[in-house]
């Protein structure tokens, strides 16, 4: 008995194009290596309205693509750019900066982008409950401290193996959540 596989649908750039547009709000585009840099570049424009941007593990967008992303943006909540190294510190401020609404905020392992400025910038997010930046190591106790005499909404913090954040820049950040955080990770922390 001979049995025909179908070919399986294989999401493409063109296809995706055809997909988005003004009325998507959710898109997540995890580990998808194959897209280029120019074409996700475009996606705000495509999608302007998007609450919701996971890029988690997407190697292939460079600094400059983030931006054009970032750019067109102002109505995200919810971010999951965890691992991409082609963030760096610029594109995220600009992310923050036109997204003062940001709710959950996950940049495990965002080398390049999470530093002291960018910290300093989150720090004054207003709504944010949720923080992953664990294995950045960039950031300081000294990036840390503009959370102090700040009361913040954060329930979740993931700051595993921040080489160089130490008591004085993990006590900073606990102090401004103590009323609400109820899930906190600390591994590996000097």
């Amino acid at each position: 008995m001979n049995i025909k596989r179908q070919p399986s649908k294989v999401l493409t750039e063109e296809n995706l194009a055809a997909i988005l547009s003004d009325e998507t709000e959710k898109l997540n585009l995890e580990n998808h290596y194959w897209l280029s840099c120019k074409f996700l570049s475009k996606i705000s424009t495509m999608s302007p309205n998007l609450t919701t941007l996971s890029l988690r593990r997407m190697s292939n967008i460079d600094n400059l693509g983030f931006a054009d992303i970032f750019k067109h943006l102002s109505q995200l909540c919810f971010v999951d750019l965890s691992e991409t190294l082609g963030c760096h510190s610029s594109s995220l401020q600009l992310m923050i900066s036109k997204n003062r609404d940001l709710e959950q905020l996950q940049l495990s392992g965002c080398v390049n982008a999470v530093d002291d400025d960018s910290i300093r910038m989150i720090s004054d997010l207003e709504y944010l409950t949720m923080l992953d930046v664990s294995y950045c190591n960039k950031l300081t106790d000294e990036g840390c401290k503009a959370f102090d005499g700040k009361t913040t909404t954060l329930t979740t913090l993931y700051m595993n193996c921040c080489s160089k954040v130490g008591s004085q820049g993990i006590i900073s950040i606990l102090n401004s959540c103590k009323q609400t955080l109820f899930e906190i990770e600390l591994a590996c922390n000097d």
